[in-house]
């Protein structure tokens, strides 16, 4: 039962939030996070972190610090 009240309230929120209608709403939450709907609705794509190495880091963390 509160499984089901999470959905009808992420529904409704993506309802609210997108364009889109509640069996897209339905649809879309099958496969992906109410976040990520919103993300794939709005086109924010994931930022990925270059891989640094252990002494870039060290160097970063001593910058700021000072």
């Amino acid at each position: 039962m509160d499984s089901e009240n999470n959905n009808l309230n992420d529904i409704k929120i993506l309802m609210r939030q997108t364009t889109y209608s509640e069996e897209e709403c339905k649809e879309k939450l099958l496969h992906k996070s109410l976040e990520e709907c919103i993300k794939d609705y709005l086109g924010i794509e994931k930022k990925e972190e270059p891989v640094k190495s252990t002494n870039q880091n060290i160097f970063k963390t001593i910058r700021e610090f000072f």
